[in-house]
């Protein structure tokens, strides 16, 4: 069975958005052969991603309890969720093929957010938009052979370039480390599965980021660790530009993918609502490094990339403002761009931030 959504790619069958049920709630520490998924009974795909309203659930929808336009609302709301997930699906697809090559971004961050978790021997992790795996494969070498690795993520194409990098490995190796095609906002894990939750890079590509956090603390084991980055609002360098000419040129307030969690006090505060505890937040400076690229080309880049990213931040212009707004974007973003020129490369430089948070005992 897969799941369609009107004029878009297959977003996903089972495998990837079902919650799973029937789970034993007590998994053993050492968990390399006994697979989590295999005591895993998949659900209908068409009711894992209700949303729950104030006004109730799935279930009161059945007993009568909630009235028709509740109803109407809830499945406008899942079209309009799984569209979204359709088109972050769609981007890392067309992405995985070049995502690795020459990357010099994505691994030293995945390494500094696992020291970060201080993942030990014998650690069950769970990888949140695992990508290509890049922070899962850095968690296993700390968990050790004792430890257990999960890598999750909505889009198959990714997933392969993890399982391809997963075989050349040793067998020892491949057995604490599993890749599977899973949605952090639907999925279901038993509570207190995992001693460590991570989510490199990812953050900003979700739905409904408070949401996710919460269902992650349930997914923690007392004393457990959530660790995750998010780029400081704005996300992209020189995306300042199209949002001031956006605001005073257009009327239009276009939003950033990063803001929820944008800045210190918004990710205490969300981690806060959500009852974690022992709370941190720090900050890197970072370098967004494009070899053999022109100022131009940059500024090229960061307006495509705003412009296709999956939330559609342009998406209440028209397309003769698109046109308008680039035209005006460019020779100020051109020479903002030349400040990180470094030879042939560019070095754009942005603050990251760091979330630590654990689960009380």
């Amino acid at each position: 069975m897969q799941l369609q959504v009107a004029g878009s790619a297959k977003v996903c069958g089972w495998a990837s958005m079902t919650p799973w049920r029937n789970v034993p709630h007590s998994l053993p520490t050492h968990c390399t052969r006994k697979r989590l998924h295999d005591a895993c009974e998949p659900i209908p795909s068409t009711l894992c991603g209700t949303k729950r309203h104030a006004t109730g659930s799935i279930s009161s929808v059945r007993r009568g309890h909630i009235s028709r336009q509740v109803c109407r609302t809830m499945s406008e709301d899942l079209d309009e969720s799984l569209a979204y997930k359709a088109l972050v699906e769609d981007t890392f697809n067309k992405r995985s093929e070049q995502y690795d090559n020459n990357d010099t971004l994505h691994p030293p961050l995945c390494q500094h957010l696992v020291q970060l978790a201080q993942i030990s021997a014998g650690d069950s992790v769970l990888d949140v938009a695992t990508g290509t795996g890049t922070a899962a494969f850095a968690a296993a070498d700390c968990a050790g052979p004792n430890g257990w690795v999960m890598g999750i993520d909505l889009s198959d194409a990714m997933l392969d370039k993890a399982r391809a990098k997963l075989k050349a490995l040793d067998s020892g190796r491949q057995s604490v480390l599993e890749f599977l095609c899973r949605d952090a906002e639907f999925a279901e894990f038993p509570a207190n599965t995992f001693s460590s939750v991570l989510c490199s890079n990812g953050m900003a590509y979700l739905g409904d980021v408070r949401s996710a956090v919460a269902r992650i603390h349930r997914w923690l084991r007392p004393g457990g660790t959530f660790a995750f980055n998010n780029p400081q609002a704005p996300m992209f360098p020189l995306s300042g530009i199209i949002a001031d000419i956006c605001q005073t040129r257009f009327g239009v307030e276009v939003p950033d993918p990063a803001a929820t969690l944008g800045a210190p006090e918004r990710i205490r505060t969300v981690l806060t609502a959500a009852m974690y505890c022992d709370i941190e937040v720090t900050q890197t400076q970072e370098h967004d490094v494009r070899c053999d690229m022109c100022p131009e080309e940059y500024a090229e880049r960061i307006f495509r990339v705003t412009e296709t990213f999956p939330s559609a931040p342009l998406a209440q212009l028209t397309s003769d403002q698109v046109a308008e707004l680039k035209a005006l974007y460019m020779p100020p973003a051109m020479e903002m761009a030349k400040a990180y020129r470094h030879g042939n490369d560019i070095h754009a430089p942005y603050t990251m931030l760091w979330g630590i948070a654990k689960k009380q005992e």
